[in-house]
């Protein structure tokens, strides 16, 4: 559309998504990060709060990760945000909020306490705007560090005072983020016969189904989760 009939606002998003197919599909992640250039400034040409916040996350959280530090993605994330919040697309500004406050700030090695707090306020902000996906992740991630922090009776269950147990999704994708923060729970207390039963059964279920900055950190720790136990067991 954009070759036949213009650049339009729509423009940038459907060059962020050909670099997310590109990597994806293909494995070639220069070419993607160079889609995801030419998107962002395609973007900035149409002047569409709405639009540029959703090219932003997508170029910013799905597959520029894989080509650039992560410290280099904050100020996108950010920019998203704000972008979203100020036009009214809250779904991908939310999004780039939960990109900002918990993968990165994970990854980083932030510590527990500042994430769970940002968590903490996330989810009120969720609630309000009821986005239910994303209340829903950001719950069983404020859970997991919670956990991490040993504030649960029992840190090995991903349930308490932030998910209980009959908060439950319908999404598949879902689902799997939740399998890996319980398999974060094997890992870091050190029970690698979980982990490593948890990381097999997952597959690459969850760079299939998900897309962010988490899928470098559990692609790693599902690594490290078999790698522990192959030890054991050799």
């Amino acid at each position: 559309m954009t070759l036949d009939h213009g650049v339009s606002p729509l423009s940038g998003q459907a060059y962020a998504a050909l670099g997310m197919i590109t990597y994806a599909v293909l494995g070639d992640f220069k070419t993607s990060a160079f889609f995801a250039e030419t998107a962002k400034l395609i973007q900035q040409s149409t002047r569409s709060n709405f639009m540029e916040c959703q090219t932003l996350y997508l170029c910013a959280d799905a597959f520029l990760n894989w080509t650039s530090p992560i410290q280099a993605l904050l100020d996108p994330l950010r920019r998203s945000y704000s972008l979203g919040m100020r036009s009214g697309n809250i779904e991908y500004a939310l999004w780039a909020r939960l990109a900002l406050g918990f993968e990165a700030a994970y990854i980083m090695g932030k510590t527990l306490q500042s994430i769970s707090t940002a968590l903490e306020r996330m989810v009120d902000n969720m609630e309000d705007l009821k986005q239910n996906e994303h209340v829903l992740c950001a719950r069983s991630a404020w859970q997991l560090t919670l956990n991490l922090r040993g504030l649960e009776d029992n840190e090995l269950i991903l349930e308490g005072q932030a998910l209980k147990k009959d908060q439950v999704s319908d999404s598949k994708a879902t689902k799997i983020i939740q399998a890996f923060f319980q398999s974060e729970l094997y890992l870091f207390f050190a029970q690698y016969k979980q982990a490593a039963e948890s990381a097999l059964e997952r597959g690459e279920q969850f760079a299939d189904e998900v897309s962010g900055s988490w899928v470098l950190i559990e692609t790693f720790h599902r690594a490290v989760a078999l790698y522990a136990m192959a030890r054991k067991t050799r």
